[in-house]
């Protein structure tokens, strides 16, 4: 790792320190102090605690014990950070006064490799494993995740928590909405799955989860849809948003879309989701009769890509509303993807 070392009498002094105070506890973490960001302090939004009266050696075995602090400012109280200074400075401010150490090795489970840098998991991006990824596209920037199928957590920018999404990182790094592979799984459901989300190889994400992802960064929203013949359909709503619980994750804007299985979100521009046990007279009636819920207008919708894998023999929709459709193709769906990216 780049960066001064802290003396060795510190290293020493805290071996001795957490030796006298905690018996068999020893020190395998040393911290430095980084050579970047001239008189650089973490961001104070960073911060976990503030300390007082506490001396150096205090401050460091504090944070060496305590998985949440990846670096610590001394002077003339003791302050703990969930964060580090990034090389490009852009979450430091500038303070004179403090002493600015950051632990040494990987942070958050991540493997420091044969050159030096940092194989992170679990969601985790940087070059110390220091922070989550806003999102799955972030993600694919990074070695360890590229080709990858699997579930990792994310934080998106408006978030207050982690969140757990699944991410296909081929083609940049998509964040799967929905998968609905077999007719046997069941996507009627209520609010509050629809909400939080549900299902892990057949899933939906949840509305939650979906709106903090679409509102920290502009995101399009893709469907992939086979036929009988695994021939694929493809249709995009670019720069997609919905809001937030309150307003029961109306659909908020579509920039533009494209594709040959036809639009059927642009109009329900304005218009809340529901499902069969949430929603007003006409969207739990839309609900029950497409058995899913989704965005629903006085006709109910144009599309229903929650509803059932029917499957006919020859390929073709039954006219029915509780059948997976959409208005420009007549065939029956066989699978159905969809995620944001």
């Amino acid at each position: 790792m780049s960066g001064r070392l802290i003396s060795s009498f510190l290293a020493l002094a805290t071996s001795i320190f957490i030796s006298n105070a905690y018996c068999s506890m020893t020190v395998d973490q040393e911290f430095f102090s980084p050579e970047i960001c001239d008189h650089g302090q973490v961001d104070s939004k960073y911060q976990t605690s503030n300390l007082s009266g506490v001396s150096l050696i205090e401050c460091a075995v504090g944070c060496h014990r305590e998985n949440n602090c990846y670096s610590f400012t001394y002077g003339p109280d003791c302050v703990y950070h969930a964060g580090i200074i990034t090389s490009d400075c852009s979450t430091a401010i500038n303070r004179t006064e403090p002493f600015y150490f950051e632990k040494a090795s990987c942070l958050n489970g991540g493997t420091e490799q044969p050159d030096g840098t940092c194989y992170c998991q679990d969601g985790f991006i940087g070059d110390r494993c220091h922070r989550l990824m806003t999102d799955c596209s972030e993600g694919a920037n990074f070695p360890y995740y590229a080709n990858l199928n699997l579930a990792l957590y994310a934080k998106p920018v408006i978030a207050t928590q982690p969140i757990l999404v699944r991410c296909t990182m081929q083609y940049g790094g998509r964040t799967d909405v929905l998968q609905h592979l077999l007719p046997a799984t069941n996507f009627t459901r209520s609010w509050a799955e629809y909400k939080n989300g549900f299902g892990e190889g057949e899933m939906f994400i949840g509305l939650e989860k979906l709106y903090l992802l679409l509102n920290s960064r502009t995101m399009d929203l893709h469907f992939a849809v086979y036929n009988i013949d695994s021939l694929y359909y493809h249709q995009t709503y670019y720069n997609f948003r919905i809001g937030n619980e309150s307003e029961d994750y109306m659909i908020k804007n579509i920039g533009s879309f494209g594709g040959p299985l036809g639009n059927c979100l642009s109009d329900l521009i304005g218009f809340s989701f529901a499902t069969f046990d949430h929603g007003d007279a006409n969207g739990r009636n839309c609900a029950d009769s497409f058995t899913a819920g989704f965005w629903f207008r006085e006709y109910c919708a144009k599309c229903n890509p929650f509803g059932q894998l029917v499957r006919p023999a020859d390929g073709f929709r039954l006219n029915v509303s509780n059948e997976k459709f959409w208005p420009d193709v007549n065939f029956s769906p066989w699978r159905v993807k969809a995620w944001i990216e």
